[in-house]
């Protein structure tokens, strides 16, 4: 039992810190993938809220608009003609 898993143990050693072999190339190269992918996804995700944060601030930011100045028409006295 010892034996296999000091056996396991070598094969795991050689695949992760030798990259002059196959198997340490192929991890390596997984390892790269999926850093960059997580990398890409963070981006996407940050760049995502912004885009969502901006277009919910510009439609709020023209509803306060708009609010304030229906507000200012229902305030206004009505225009009368002068007086002749």
């Amino acid at each position: 039992m010892q034996d296999k898993d000091s056996t396991l143990r070598e094969r795991l050693h050689t695949i992760i810190f030798r990259s002059d072999t196959p198997a340490g190339r192929k991890f390596d190269m997984l390892l790269l993938g999926l850093i960059l992918t997580s990398i890409l996804l963070v981006f996407l995700e940050s760049v995502t809220q912004k885009i969502i944060t901006a277009v919910f601030v510009k439609k709020e930011g023209l509803w306060k608009i708009n609010s304030m100045q229906v507000t200012a028409l229902v305030q206004l006295p009505p225009r009368t003609a002068p007086k002749p």
